[in-house]
């Protein structure tokens, strides 16, 4: 089988390869393939790709694979015949807005910066000749080396084409110019395992799975301890054991069917799809996997996370239908969701009260920290003491293990296990996966594995000198040193102005109604490898975007979370506000400023010893109001920003920021006095009384007109007159109706801040 998925998913490759070179660079190329021995038998590679040209098809593995050609809908015979630059998949994505442009990417090595298009008739930067010289180069090594396992050769194998392909479109049908030759491949490879497995019914009927992680933000804010460093470590901790944790479920299902990993055709922010062989017997399969999973999360978590499988059934021509598939899937998955960790809590048809119970050891003490799961020594609970070491770890981590069976890292389920570290790890057989976190370097000369993972896990560090905050306070018990994590005291000293947090709650708008029905552009059928690459290249941008992003000019933030489709960033109140306006710009940049993709984004301000739990939820509300708010410019919400309860759209916001600094600016040199901005409180009080319908209301027309005729004068406050004089109007979007935030804003720019936050 090993030589059936290889050639299955080199088909595609084959061929692009075999028209993008010269003809004696191809045949060289072929020869490192037949040499290959160990991982592959090389020949019998090629010689299944030769008997699929020739149209034979007297194999099972052929058959499969033929098969899964024409499902795809990849004649490379006809398609390949030049190398065609990757047009935007977000180019072709339609809710409610027509929209026409079309953006393409340069041939390119895959990295956060590459992921931008272009317009379709900019120039290269590159030469498509010498690129590809340095994909199959790469390859050549790889075919070469005699040192790999079948399972490190096809994890290299799929880590380089993804590396290189990724930018080349499959094909000049219009929904193959979007797709890439490595997820053609990838699709292709998964397809034909499914095809070939011996738990392929007759009936040709497959099952595609989801599985999703509820109770994710939860669990991560769910901290009792409130030191602000302890409660750093934690976050990043639990942030990586759920990341983890999703992973290695959707490991243990594709092994447990005997399918490579390339059967997760989709993963990010805590979700999975798999593609499955069998239907009805697959399906029971899964229930007993959902009744393990459901046990075990009810005895280790007490039911605080869960996962959540559904299964759909098929044929495979539901392949190239996937919006209608990808509705009733997540339907299932919403209903499987309202009866969350049922086969834990049930016997047969009825309820098992003894599981509602939470078993406690012996010692029945509660841990200090999370005050919920029993300790057996010490202080800490075995999941908060995991933190605590945990965190520290992640620090430096460049690599993250998966082993099966072991005990080394992290037990997670069934004797899988993760470890993050900093250095590559020696080789051992258990080891069936390593991810190189946000690296570019492809050829390796390690036998592991290892795949390029992008994951936002920037951390704020001291410098060499250490954290001015804690050197200039002088009597700190416990000064952050050069290179440790900063705490959030140290992070929130360092804004300017006020010494306060941001957080920063941000995600796509509509993205369920864009994934089903965004791709269904004039009616056109959905195919699975659509639907990946958007998942694939949005959490590019949330994974690897904003990880590079922060880690190049916004130092003082801190990653919860980032990718999929959503992010939740804390860091120094500057930074924060404007990071939220950079993150806006850079995807309407990546989505080729398609109306039917936008952003919405709640912030909010506290102090640094706020509880994270606390203050992220009021992050998700001002997100919430984003989302929900109307206004003139967006009668039903979304593409906005709320902040200091105030929702606005992208652009206001950006007025609103400089606006605040310039008030800030006359408030600091006593251009303005607080008395005048207490008067004009009230004028605002007034005008709202009046759009509620109280015509008595109007009177603060001619009392601002007075006041600041009175109190303004032409010469010496022309600033400020001009200023104030913007209020002196009765338009429906008054700009009097976003004065206090605006002062609350300010306040937060000045220097030296004299006002009670209360007061205003």
């Amino acid at each position: 089988m090993k030589e059936t998925i290889v050639a299955s998913y080199y088909y595609l490759l084959y061929h692009t390869l075999r028209h993008s070179l010269p003809a004696s660079d191809f045949e060289a190329h072929m020869e490192y393939i037949r040499q290959q021995q160990k991982a592959v038998q090389g020949e019998k590679v090629l010689q299944v790709i030769e008997q699929l040209q020739e149209g034979c098809a007297d194999q099972t593995s052929l058959s499969s694979i033929r098969k899964a050609l024409a499902i795809l809908d990849i004649v490379p015979e006809n398609d390949a015949d030049s190398l065609r630059r990757l047009s935007s998949v977000f180019c072709y994505i339609e809710l409610e807005q027509r929209y026409e442009r079309q953006a393409v990417y340069d041939f390119a090595e895959l990295s956060e910066r590459a992921i931008f298009p272009k317009e379709e008739k900019a120039e290269l930067s590159a030469d498509p000749h010498a690129y590809v010289r340095r994909f199959v180069s790469s390859l050549n090594r790889l075919w070469n080396r005699e040192d790999l396992s079948f399972e490190a050769f096809f994890a290299k194998l799929k880590n380089t084409v993804e590396h290189y392909a990724w930018c080349i479109a499959s094909g000049s049908t219009t929904s193959h110019q979007y797709v890439p030759v490595s997820e053609q491949c990838s699709m292709l490879g998964a397809l034909a395992a499914a095809l070939t497995s011996e738990r392929m019914e007759d009936s040709g009927r497959m099952t595609l799975v989801v599985g999703d992680l509820s109770g994710i933000q939860k669990y991560i804010f769910d901290i009792a301890q409130t030191g602000a460093g302890s409660v750093a470590k934690r976050l990043r901790a639990r942030s990586f054991f759920l990341s983890a944790l999703s992973d290695i479920i959707s490991h243990r299902i594709v092994h447990r069917f005997g399918l490579p990993l390339s059967n997760i055709v989709m993963s990010s922010g805590g979700k999975f799809y798999i593609l499955l062989p069998g239907g009805t017997s697959t399906l029971r399969e899964l229930t007993c996997v959902q009744e393990e999973l459901d046990c075990w999360f009810l005895e280790q978590y007490h039911g605080e996370i869960a996962c959540n499988l559904a299964g759909e059934v098929i044929v495979a021509d539901d392949l190239t239908h996937m919006d209608k598939i990808m509705e009733r899937l997540n339907l299932t998955l919403r209903q499987r969701k309202m009866n969350p960790l049922l086969h834990g809590l049930t016997a047969g048809e009825h309820w098992d009260t003894n599981n509602w119970l939470i078993r406690q050891q012996e010692t029945g003490r509660r841990c200090s920290v999370c005050k919920k799961f029993a300790v057996n020594e010490g202080e800490l609970c075995n999941h908060c003491r995991f933190d605590e070491e945990m965190g520290q770890r992640l620090v430096r981590a460049r690599y993250f293990v998966y082993r099966y069976p072991s005990q080394r890292g992290l037990p997670v389920v069934d004797g899988y296990s993760v470890e993050a570290v900093e250095a590559p790890p020696a080789y051992e057989d258990s080891i069936y996966l390593v991810y190189r976190l946000n690296s570019l370097a492809v050829d390796t000369d390690d036998r592991l594995p290892m795949v390029t993972k992008y994951v936002a896990n920037y951390i704020p560090v001291a410098d060499e000198n250490g954290c001015p905050h804690c050197l200039a306070k002088g009597d700190a018990q416990d000064p952050v040193r050069p290179g440790a994590p900063l705490q959030f005291e140290c992070i929130a000293e360092s804004a300017i102005g006020a010494k306060q947090l941001g957080y920063l709650k941000a995600d796509v708008d509509y993205l369920g109604s864009v994934f089903v029905f965004g791709l269904n552009r004039d009616g056109q059928a959905v195919q699975l490898q659509q639907i990946a690459v958007l998942s694939k290249m949005l959490d590019l941008f949330f994974s690897g975007w904003v990880h590079r992003i922060i880690s190049e000019k916004y130092r003082r933030v801190y990653t919860v979370f980032s990718g999929g489709d959503d992010l939740l960033l804390i860091g120094a109140w500057d930074e924060i506000v404007r990071l939220a306006q950079e993150i806006h710009l850079q995807f309407r940049e990546f989505v080729g400023n398609n109306p039917n993709l936008t952003l919405s984004a709640g912030i909010t301000f506290c102090k640094s010893h706020q509880p994270v739990a606390r203050q992220a939820t009021v992050a998700e509300e001002e997100l919430d109001r984003a989302k929900e708010s109307p206004s003139r410019t967006r009668p039903e919400g979304r593409d906005q920003v709320s902040v200091l309860q105030q929702a606005m759209n992208w652009e206001q916001f950006a007025e609103f920021c400089e606006e605040a600094k310039q008030l800030a600016a006359m408030w600091e040199q006593k251009q303005i006095t607080s008395a005048f901005l207490f008067r004009l409180l009230d004028y605002a009080e007034m005008y709202r009384s009046y759009a509620a319908g109280d015509t008595q209301g109007l009177r603060f027309y001619p009392k601002l007109a007075y006041d600041i005729a009175r109190n303004l004068s032409q010469e010496k406050d022309r600033e400020v007159r001009i200023w104030a004089q913007r209020f002196l109007t009765i338009q429906e979007d008054h700009p009097l109706l976003t004065l206090r935030p605006l002062i609350q804003m300010s306040r937060l720019y000045r220097l030296n801040d004299v006002i009670g936050k209360e007061e205003m």
